[in-house]
């Protein structure tokens, strides 16, 4: 498989909000919670082939035992959970558990921040990649990752700039294995938080389970 990269050279300002500040952001008092709540009233779907949010429906979005299921919405495709309101983020410290299906094919897993609710995931104006992974190969630096294993991502963001360790076992402060560490500006600081599965081989095969979405101030 085959992908050209087209690299452009990107001005932006930051726009910072105060944690003391809840109203700046819209903020709801869930996601200041030190574990958020996994269910569809905190976070919606909405699939990149539709352009659309969806409900919940098998194959689909779906809550199971170990948390909410996205699936892919085709093939080339892709799909994303994300929170029904804007979080405000500087100075906080997200924490992420989840796993992926792959359709043994290659696909693009990232934990992002969205500055439109209703942006076109392909279009990195409207959102900002803090992590990148894919099953099956690398492409342009990803880490590889494997499908049914648990990534737990750990994200610190100071002074506009998001920290991520993704680390195997447990959090990389609790004694996880780190697989990637990397760091990425951020265009903004308040928006909606998100995972997602995209540039999918895969197909609807193509999923992930979302099973901790922590918001803190440590």
């Amino acid at each position: 498989m085959y992908k050209l990269a087209l690299f452009l050279a990107v001005v932006f300002t930051t726009n910072t909000c105060k944690k003391d500040r809840v109203t700046d952001c819209d903020q709801p008092i869930a996601y200041t919670k030190e574990s958020t709540t996994l269910t569809p009233n905190n976070w919606q779907y909405f699939s990149e082939d539709a352009l659309a949010i969806k409900s919940m429906q098998p194959k689909v979005y779906e809550q199971t035992s170990e948390g909410l299921k996205i699936y892919s919405d085709g093939y080339r495709s892709g799909a994303r959970l994300s929170s029904s309101e804007k979080v405000c983020l500087e100075d906080r410290v997200l924490y992420i558990k989840w796993k992926c299906e792959d359709g043994y094919s290659f696909n693009e897993y990232c934990v992002s921040l969205y500055y439109d609710k209703n942006g076109y995931g392909g279009d990195s104006k409207v959102r900002t990649d803090i992590t990148r992974f894919t099953t099956s190969n690398s492409w342009n630096n990803s880490v590889v990752i494997q499908p049914n294993k648990w990534y737990y991502t750990r994200v610190k963001i100071n002074n506009g700039t998001a920290d991520a360790v993704t680390a195997v076992g447990d959090y990389d402060t609790n004694g996880g294995t780190v697989i990637e560490t990397i760091q990425t500006s951020l265009k903004e600081t308040t928006g909606y938080l998100a995972i997602r599965v995209g540039d999918s081989y895969g197909g609807r095969d193509a999923a992930i389970i979302l099973n901790n979405y922590s918001v803190s101030d440590r």
